[in-house]
Parts: C-alpha cells; sequence; structure tokens
C-alpha cells in the first residue's frame, strides 16, 4: 500500500471536509484513480513544476479534483484504444485465496495465519483488491466475492 493512500484514507476520515492533494513519484493511473475516487482532491506528480502545484491547489479549494496532466494524458490514450471502462485484471491465485478468506468473515490475522503470510502481506492484497475493483467498505467486498462466486451467498 503506497503510504500516502494509508495517511491520505485516515486524514479524510478525521476531517472529511479537508481538500487533500497527493504530490508523489508514482505515476501510475490505477493508483490515481483509486485515490481520487476515495479520498483525494488532486493528484500530482512530483516531477511538476511549481506553478501546476499552485493550479492543483487552486482547483481542490475550489471543489474541482485535479490531476496531473502526465496522468492525464495516459488516461486519454487508454480510452482512444479501448473507449470501455478500463478493465481490472483478472484475479491472481494468491488475491482469490485473501478475498475467500475474508469474504468468509475471518479476520487479517487469521487469513494470514491460514495462508501463512504475515499480516502486511494480507492487508496488502486486501488492498490491492479495493483500490482495483474500487471496493470501499467490507460489505463491497463480500459481494464483489459472491459475484466472482468465490463466496456463495448467504441462505
Amino acid at each position: 500500500m503506497p503510504p500516502h493512500d494509508d495517511a491520505g484514507r485516515q486524514l479524510k476520515r478525521l476531517l472529511p471536509a479537508a481538500k487533500i492533494v497527493v504530490v508523489t513519484m508514482n505515476d501510475d493511473c490505477e493508483t490515481a484513480q483509486a485515490a481520487l475516487r476515495e479520498w483525494a482532491s488532486g493528484y500530482l506528480i512530483k516531477s511538476s513544476a511549481g506553478a501546476e502545484l499552485r493550479r492543483a491547489i487552486a482547483d481542490a479549494m475550489g471543489g474541482r479534483p485535479y490531476v496531473s496532466p502526465r496522468i492525464a494524458g495516459w488516461q486519454t490514450e487508454r480510452f482512444i484504444k479501448d473507449p470501455r471502462m478500463p478493465k481490472a485484471r483478472a484475479l491472481t491465485q494468491r488475491k482469490r485465496q485473501v478475498l475467500q478468506l475474508l469474504a468468509e468473515g475471518r479476520t487479517i490475522k487469521e487469513a494470514a495465519a491460514a495462508l501463512q503470510l504475515s499480516t502486511r502481506t494480507v492487508e496488502f492484497h486486501k488492498y490491492q483488491l479495493m483500490a482495483e475493483y474500487g471496493l470501499k467498505t467490507y460489505v463491497d467486498l463480500v459481494r464483489f466475492a459472491m459475484k466472482q462466486q468465490i463466496v456463495a451467498p448467504p441462505s
């Protein structure tokens, strides 16, 4: 999990009205999308010019999301190549295992023990699942597992 992501989520939980502009080296489109969708007001690459930072802050304060032109350009290019909604990658075996255990009601610690992984590794896979598929809550995670037919709906 990118360190700014956890800090951003916590800050947004504590101060819901806060406008958070991410300044990062991470120019991954999916990471930017997840942050903007869930808690960030702007997403800016560190190598950007100072004027771009001022613009990002002004846009965020004005209630408009800001995305670094470099990331926006890649998103546009991807959309032109395939205008359908971006497809999430197929679940890896490990993500399926983590998803199943969590959807069955196991805690992070219990899932880690069952898979012989560290709790941080299980948390990482959970974060990746949630970010990649736009899941915001534990209930969303369980519904996603049912939709993927990884767990059965309650009878």
